[in-house]
């Protein structure tokens, strides 16, 4: 993967963590519960995890 592309990765993740923390400042329904809140964060670390090390690198992360 190139410096570029894991730039690209890493900034969508980006958006994804601002879209979350945007929901739970806003009290959005998808993500009143801890539950909901996790399971996204979890989907999140894992792309970050995967673009950096590769799929085995988010293998203990619970799967969404």
């Amino acid at each position: 993967m190139t410096s570029s592309s894991i730039a690209d990765a890493l900034e969508t993740a980006s958006h994804d963590l601002d879209t979350l923390i945007q929901d739970i400042r806003l009290d959005r329904r998808e993500a009143r519960s801890i539950e909901d809140v996790e399971e996204r964060v979890q989907a999140i670390a894992g792309r970050m995890l995967v673009t950096v090390r590769g799929p085995a690198a988010a293998a203990h992360l619970v799967q969404a």
